[in-house]
């Protein structure tokens, strides 16, 4: 068992070498994408800030909080003034204290799991807020698809580990990338081949063309 003692014989007379860092760049015109996603267009300066939103993006991620933050910047989820607003940016072990307590119940009916929130109403506040959600674990993703689901709305989730193929089975419309594994991609209903992220926003786009068709024909 590790001991303070035995800490202070192994890094005793120790001898700096070097530091080194590593940066995961984003992949090229990422914002504009978002924005094509989030508001149908390419969102300019000309335009309302306050225009509604066609799809409500959140980051859900395992990286640190600073660096989901500055991610979630740099790709235009949230901008400077939400970074610091309370409730927006938070870490998983955050996102469960303040959801409170909840059961994870088999639905036989439909032969899947669904979450039970004890006090559903804080669930519902948060949602409306929360836009980054860093160090976050796969059973954090499955809840918030859940709580989404059970309250109406249309969840499509991207994802590309093992950690997401719950979640991917759970949402409305699963979506991993061509170089996610393969059980990533099992348990999702699209995936994405030439890992563009701007082809979410085209099958949302056709997606919605052959529905609105669709129904106009029926």
């Amino acid at each position: 068992m590790e001991t303070a003692e035995c800490r202070d014989a192994i890094e005793k007379d120790l001898v700096y070498v070097s530091t080194f860092a590593l940066k995961d760049p984003l992949r090229p015109n990422i914002e504009q994408s978002v924005q094509k996603i989030r508001y149908g267009r390419v969102f300019d300066q000309t335009a309302d800030s306050n225009e509604p939103y066609q799809v409500n993006i959140r980051m859900m991620t395992g990286d640190h909080l600073q660096t989901a933050r500055a991610i979630a910047i740099q790709c235009g989820i949230i901008n400077d003034e939400e970074a610091n607003e309370e409730d927006v940016v938070m870490t998983g072990a955050e996102f469960r204290e303040k959801i409170g307590a909840y059961n994870k119940v088999m639905d036989y009916n439909k032969k899947e799991y669904r979450i039970d929130f004890m006090d559903r109403k804080k669930f519902d506040e948060l949602k409306k807020k929360v836009k980054v959600i860093a160090r976050c674990t796969s059973e954090d993703k499955f809840v918030f698809v859940c709580g989404i689901k059970s309250k109406g709305g249309l969840v499509g989730m991207t994802g590309s580990t093992i950690s997401d193929a719950e979640a991917l089975r759970k949402a409305d419309v699963g979506l991993s990338m061509g170089t996610g594994c393969d059980v990533a991609k099992d348990n999702s209903d699209l995936v994405i081949l030439d890992n563009n992220f701007e082809s979410i926003y085209k099958s949302i786009m056709w997606g919605r063309a052959i529905f609105d068709n669709v129904r106009k024909f029926l």
